[in-house]
């Protein structure tokens, strides 16, 4: 999902906040000190609060932040143990929308394989819809007018029919079953429990059959609803079903209540889903649509065989145009429907959409299939992505090498009149993103991906992403990017995201970083000035809170944008992509189709780039520590050398970065550069160097040139002659 906050690290790299004046010297005179730190800032920075370190609380810094021992369940190198397993749920729907009352009436059908070593007395089934009930939880704690709200005091939720077991061969098609027995459905707010007769043993599958119908909200907690527009109504459903909670090693069932802001954790599986709608309505969705002569004319149908079949190479082609979605529309005789089937495998959720207002593009898009590098721009290109039209910038460059294997796959865009200006792009951004990614981090193993304009912000499902944005190139780049990339976390990279927000959010949010350099590789990076400054309070909480406890206004920060820079630092200044990309990239993999924890992420970088970093995944993921490394004192010694202390007054240990200026004579100075690494401050918050001048003079130290590490007090961090 699309937080109210910019990363701010487009282009990139970085412009840091302006280093501050010189320390102070806080050892007090020393006879033999021949330079003394600048005493003009000294102190701590105006409105700059920290927690200050002792030499307990460093220590523990680097003491490991996981909470499980490694098992077979999980291995000690980050990895799947020999033991894992995961639960699977297959779901067959059908579904009917009514526009004249807004209600989506549905018939649900699902097969649970208990693949764990347990015995299951019970399933557990998310109601997310239930959250638009008036005085669900979700609606006490977050009222009407917030974004995660149950608006306008909209009364909606499941209304259930019937729910019954399933008897007979579900291996076949799942719609031919057999009637069973009627099930109890106990409704708890947003959460549901069947008991089963009989226990559901290792390796045993269940069947359930669901009808229920409910009223689609207008604003549903931003995340699906419906929105009128000139050309009809839209409509986005996502939550629209009863999905069974993920039953897993760490927590057994799943059971966070939805409450708006934490997002979900389901189990993989085939979903195969007809949806009737009004015959003028097409029907954007999760999977692949199976029926296209059935519900496209002959026109629609050759343009979007077209695409599938690859015969329209990388041009963007209108299988229904804005002037062919009026004529459908009026020619509707208010009564035809039409069924639309999608089937999608190996994904965790499905969402779709409607309207008769939709355009409908697709496009042919060639998706690496082989990891590695990206061109970097020359200055040509530079050149070229600057003269672009203000209002159209970006996508000039194309940083894949000519010589990748590649596969094809489809992007599709749906969008009404009002959005056109901007959305005849939205089918370009996709392509750049899914094929810059699929190079960097891991190749998009779905058949397509479609964007759709509508009244959600930004939010994202299996092959379907949900956008608002209709007025800004770069925003609908930047949402577009975002959203798409959740394919990768949490749509293949199963996360819990009700629990840890930050490892689907940040990550993302940390690929974008380099959509944007590369999709605008002219633009001028943003300063850090804010994020820095956002660092200094001491009411932030650790990233690893759950997001519904996390205070108003800290989660986007919190989860996107400081677990980004964190990341970005972490490749581009501590270990360099060479180290981080193999070791990211490995954990994707291990990963993929599966469920890993915060502990199995970290146990995975710190095996792959051959270091413990445990100090950095405490420090800036667990806990909430602040970081102020400064110049202590610049001492000449008896033997000609120069001795410099360094201090570090904040919890968070980071590698010291240090410029040393010499003056080799009257005319001339050169730089030197070195980067201590973090374990110098292990035990200790102050630090000793010791360097020989051979006939040369220090006239400057400086900690962190280039502003790169969140110091909150850069007051501290230059000294000069």
């Amino acid at each position: 999902m699309l937080a109210a906050v910019a990363i701010g690290l487009a282009g990139g790299g970085l412009a840091g906040c302006a280093n501050g004046s010189s320390a102070e010297d806080r050892s007090g005179a020393d006879q033999r000190a021949q330079a003394r730190p600048d005493q003009s800032g000294a102190g701590q920075a105006a409105g700059v609060q920290l927690r200050l370190a002792d030499a307990r609380a460093t220590e523990n810094i680097f003491s490991s932040p996981m909470r499980r021992t490694p098992d077979r369940m999980r291995a000690a190198d980050g990895s799947p143990g020999p033991d894992y397993w995961q639960n699977t749920a297959d779901y067959a729907i059908d579904a009917e929308l009514d526009p004249s009352t807004n209600t989506l009436s549905v018939a649900l059908r699902v097969r649970y394989t208990n693949n764990s070593p347990h015995t299951l007395r019970y399933l557990w089934f998310n109601l997310e819809q239930n959250l638009f009930r008036p005085g669900s939880k979700g609606d006490l704690i977050y009222g009407s007018g917030q974004r995660f709200g149950n608006r306008d005091g909209f009364e909606g939720g499941f209304n259930f029919r019937s729910v019954r077991f399933l008897r007979g061969d579900l291996d076949g098609d799942l719609r031919e079953l057999r009637s069973g027995r009627d099930a109890a459905l106990a409704v708890y707010d947003t959460l549901g429990r069947v008991d089963v007769a009989e226990t559901v043993e290792p390796g045993d599958r269940v069947a359930l059959e669901m009808r229920y119908s409910f009223r689609v909200p207008p604003n549903g907690s931003d995340r699906m609803g419906r929105e009128d527009v000139a050309g009809g109504r839209i409509y986005q459903f996502a939550q629209w079903f009863p999905n069974v909670c993920r039953f897993d090693d760490v927590n057994g069932w799943n059971t966070l209540p939805y409450l708006g802001a934490g997002e979900f954790y389901t189990d993989f599986g085939t979903y195969d889903v007809r949806l009737r709608v009004p015959s003028d309505h097409v029907v954007a969705a999760t999977g692949v649509l199976q029926n296209p002569e059935d519900v496209l004319n002959s026109a629609e149908l050759d343009r979007w065989r077209r695409v599938h079949e690859g015969e329209s190479g990388d041009e963007s082609v209108f299988v229904r145009t804005l002037e062919e979605a009026d004529a459908a529309r009026e020619s509707w005789d208010g009564e035809s429907m039409s069924t639309w089937r999608f089937v999608a495998e190996d994904v965790r959720t499905f969402a779709w959409a409607a309207s008769q207002a939709f355009a409908w593009e697709a496009m042919g898009v060639a998706v690496p299939t082989e990891l590695g590098g990206v061109v970097e721009p020359t200055s040509e290109d530079l050149e070229r992505s600057a003269a672009l039209p203000e209002g159209q910038p970006g996508g000039s460059f194309d940083p894949i090498p000519e010589s990748v294997p590649t596969r094809h796959a489809v992007v599709h865009s749906f969008y009404p009149r009002e959005g056109a200006e901007q959305w005849v792009r939205s089918n370009e951004y996709q392509a750049f993103a899914l094929r810059l990614h699929s190079r960097m981090w891991f190749p998009y193993p779905y058949p397509q991906s479609t964007n759709v304009n509508g009244i959600v912000g930004g939010m994202e499902y299996p092959m379907v992403a949900f956008c608002r944005n209709r007025t800004n190139p770069r925003g609908l780049f930047g949402v577009t990017d975002h959203e798409l990339v959740h394919n990768w976390f949490p749509m293949i990279v199963n996360t819990n995201e009700r629990e840890y927000a930050w490892m689907d959010e940040g990550f993302t949010s940390f690929l974008g970083i380099y959509a944007s350099r590369y999709f605008y590789p002219d633009q001028t990076p943003r300063t850090m000035t804010r994020f820095f400054e956002r660092m200094a309070t001491r009411d932030l909480q650790p990233v690893h809170t759950r997001p519904d406890h996390i205070a108003g206004g800290q989660l986007g920060f919190l989860a996107y944008r400081k677990t980004a820079y964190g990341l970005w630092l972490l490749r581009e200044h501590i270990l360099g992509a060479d180290r981080f990309d193999p070791a990211f990239r490995a954990y994707i993999d291990k990963w993929a189709f599966k469920s890993p924890t915060p502990d199995d992420f970290f146990r995975a970088m710190n095996d792959g780039v051959g270091a413990d970093l445990n100090w950095f995944w405490r420090g800036w993921f667990m806990e909430f520590t602040q970081l102020d490394q400064g110049v202590d004192r610049v001492q000449s010694e008896d033997d000609g050398s120069v001795r410099v202390r360094f201090v570090n007054l904040g919890e968070m240990v980071m590698p010291l970065i240090v410029e040393l200026t010499w003056r080799e004579s009257a005319t001339s100075r050169t730089r030197e550069r070195i980067t201590v690494p973090a374990d110098a401050w292990g035990g200790l918050n102050t630090f000793e160097m010791r360097f020989s001048t051979d006939g040369r003079s220090l006239v400057g130290v400086e900690i962190d040139p280039d502003g790169v590490m969140p110091d909150m007090n850069r007051a501290n961090n230059r000294w000069r002659r």
